[in-house]
């Protein structure tokens, strides 16, 4: 199976923007712009995206808890992607997607990739987010947080402090990684979709 890579918008909507061009897989080009909001940087659609679609790829270096200092850029921009294993920042279009109480994309792996498929249809403008929950069970980082959704939880914590039908929705969605096990009791009959069980090789995420 091939992975759609959109075409996205990688900006911040002030009155200048900086406009340049980025390669990811050498599958498409996407435009972005870079500049300065409230919360930081951010990714934004450059055209309507599909439920289903596959957003970007995610890329780094694999890393363990002991290789990650604190308050470093690698904890800050790291995804946690087995119980010791983390995906580190890749230096590029990946490392800003925010996080959103009400995201609109979630992480699965597929063929061996990490990638960030809408949950839903993506309007054109919209800023891409998912929730950095659904990728947490550390008990090491938490964020406050300001991303001015309904259901808010003003703090970004691990999977298991979500609420229960949060996490019900999640796993239905197949969003949730296996490492992620302990609620199992948590889980539908049948999961769509779950995060593939796989051992990772360094070099799939460059």
């Amino acid at each position: 199976m091939s992975i759609d890579i959109n075409f996205l918008f990688f900006g911040f909507l002030s009155e200048n923007l900086a406009l340049s061009f980025y390669k990811i897989d050498k599958v498409s080009t996407v435009m972005f712009a870079m500049d300065q909001t409230l919360h930081g940087r951010a990714v934004f659609a450059d055209r309507n995206i599909s439920k289903g679609e596959t957003v970007l790829v995610f890329k780094g270096e694999l890393l363990h808890n002991a290789d990650i200092v604190p308050g470093s850029y690698e904890e800050e921009h790291s995804i946690q992607i087995g119980p010791d294993l983390y995906l580190g920042p890749s230096g590029e279009l990946d490392d800003f997607v925010n996080h959103s109480c009400n995201p609109n994309a979630g992480l699965k792996m597929i063929e061996g990739k990490l990638v960030l498929v809408a949950l839903k249809k993506i309007k054109k403008r919209d800023e891409i987010c998912f929730d950095y929950s659904t990728s947490m069970e550390e008990d090491r980082w938490e964020m406050e947080c300001s991303c001015g959704s309904r259901n808010c939880r003003k703090v970004i914590r691990d999977f298991k402090h979500l609420p229960k039908k949060t996490r019900q929705k999640y796993f239905r969605l197949g969003i949730v990684p296996e490492f992620i096990s302990d609620y199992e009791q948590d889980l539908p009959v049948s999961q769509p979709d779950p995060f593939l069980k796989i051992s990772y090789h360094p070099d799939q995420f460059r």
